[in-house]
């Protein structure tokens, strides 16, 4: 009977070790995403997948033969991780459902970052790079031409809470956002930020 019993749960294991970390990665990896984060996640998911199936099979044939509603448990406990890895990338997800009013980018020969301000009053930065990107979200207020960020330092690129739009005399460039220190003095401009879309209402 208990080695039965050892049979039975046996998938148990695997799918809590492969279930946990999943939702562990995919927490983690929200805002910081690597190369080859995708292709780990999607190897985590194709084997939970396969550990859960056979689990549903075994649980039914354990219930075929003894009728027993208990013999789903392991089934039942797959599908609640499964579940909580859906709830977990829905509310990831939804962080960026607000339409963007205004998305810029800034971007070198390996290196970009890019800000996206939305219509709710977040925004979201990205510093990117050949390997990895890191992902930084916040609050922040806009009156006129400046934009006013929730905090000064964001992943030791930005380094000013406000940005100001400058457009230039020549009629043909794009409109820019550069930081500017407090005497309204702009700072790191070649690094400035490209407008490649502006939903403002004019």
């Amino acid at each position: 009977m208990a080695l039965n019993t050892t049979k039975k749960i046996w998938p148990l294991i695997p799918l809590f070790i492969i279930g946990l970390y999943l939702n562990y990665k995919l927490i983690k990896d929200a805002d910081n995403q690597f190369i080859l984060d995708g292709m780990i996640e999607l190897t985590l998911i194709i084997g939970f997948l396969l550990v859960f199936f056979l689990a549903l099979y075994r649980d039914y044939k354990f219930y075929y033969r003894t009728k027993l509603k208990l013999s789903f448990l392991t089934s039942f406990i797959g599908f609640l991780l499964v579940l909580s890895c859906i709830t977990i990338y829905y509310f990831l997800e939804a962080r960026d459902n607000s339409p963007i009013l205004i998305k810029a980018n800034t971007f070198s020969d390996i290196n970009g970052a890019s800000f996206e301000f939305r219509e709710d009053g977040a925004y979201k930065f990205v510093n990117s790079s050949v390997l990895n990107s890191d992902i930084s979200r916040g609050t922040y207020e806009i009156q006129g031409g400046t934009i006013t960020l929730d905090k000064s330092n964001i992943d030791n690129f930005i380094k000013s809470k406000n940005l100001v739009f400058s457009q230039s005399i020549d009629p043909n460039s794009k409109l820019m956002i550069y930081q500017v220190n407090d005497k309204n003095e702009i700072i790191d401009e070649p690094y400035g930020f490209t407008v490649i879309e502006d939903h403002r209402k004019k």
